[in-house]
């Protein structure tokens, strides 16, 4: 499955509600590749279709409500991996258009550097995070004697929090806040090979960069899919391709 969206349309923008002579306003997702998209495209309209656009950062979790009520025109990069129940209900509402895929497999996962599992190579699969010598490895200050499982941002849909729950890891998520605050932990944790956990995705420069390795979550099963589109906290496996 590829990610979803080259970019979803408010239907708004193409059922009279959208005046000629009105900004096209691309949402600018706080993420760097959407963020590249969205000024792509507002060149692209601006200056080939010479129409005036504006590119709004807007939360992940916000840009669906606004795009519904056509507040916003147009988003690209929405991988439904990291959706709650409820925007997927709304991206296949009525009020949103999904317009085409980007053409590549996107994939959310649990990543550590190489050097774990040069040094540790039990870690390529999820079973040995059950130890607890496996979470005093990756321990910090504040999270001892958990191992921290290093989040992105608290605001995109993530499961985490159940997959360390439901499988039994003694870990806890804290979040850096951004992608560039993630990548300032992984910078450092990479320089002083340090061992780090972390919520990451494919295709991403960072991968290659410090070469990063996914763990091997459980497989996703029906069951997991199920929670997700439920939202009831059950969910226990691997994220799903995008």
């Amino acid at each position: 499955m590829k990610i979803t969206s080259l970019f979803l349309l408010a239907a708004a923008f193409h059922d009279g509600a959208y005046a000629a002579d009105d900004a096209v306003k691309i949402v600018a997702q706080n993420w760097s590749s959407a963020q590249v998209m969205a000024r792509i495209a507002e060149k692209i309209i601006t200056e080939q279709l010479e129409t005036p656009a504006e590119v709004v950062t807007v939360g992940s979790s916000d840009s669906f409500p606004q795009l519904a009520a056509g507040d916003m025109h147009l988003a690209f990069e929405m991988w439904n991996s990291g959706r709650t129940p409820e925007q997927l209900a709304l991206i296949d509402s009525e009020d949103i258009d999904r317009v085409g895929e980007l053409g590549v497999t996107g994939q959310v996962g649990w990543f550590v550097p190489s050097y774990v599992l040069d040094n540790n190579p039990e870690l390529a699969s999820w079973e040995a995070y059950q130890s607890e010598d496996t979470a005093a490895l990756f321990a910090t200050d504040s999270t001892t004697p958990n191992g921290r499982f290093l989040g992105v941002d608290p605001t995109w849909a993530q499961h985490d929090t159940e997959i360390i729950s439901n499988l039994g890891f003694p870990f806890v998520v804290e979040y850096s806040g951004s992608e560039e605050a993630s990548l300032e932990a992984l910078a450092n944790a990479v320089a002083n090979q340090e061992y780090i956990l972390m919520y990451w995705w494919t295709p991403t420069a960072a991968v290659t960069q410090y070469d990063l390795k996914q763990v091997a979550l459980p497989p996703v099963t029906e069951e997991c899919t199920a929670s997700a589109a439920a939202g009831d906290g059950k969910y226990s496996c691997a994220y799903p391709e995008d």
